[in-house]
């Protein structure tokens, strides 16, 4: 996989993250944390408190 393909995949799992934040009323934060293989270690969304 190309660079710019890992970075465009990782980017559309880290907006999604911010969606589900957004719906779950917060504001539409979101973060991925890949290793250097492109494997997703870690997601998460800001939460409403």
């Amino acid at each position: 996989m190309q660079s710019s393909d890992l970075h465009q995949r990782l980017l559309r799992e880290a907006l999604q993250e911010a969606k589900l934040g957004l719906s779950e009323g917060g504001l539409p934060i979101g973060s991925v944390l890949a290793d250097s293989l492109g494997q997703v270690i870690a997601r998460g969304h800001n939460l409403r408190v």
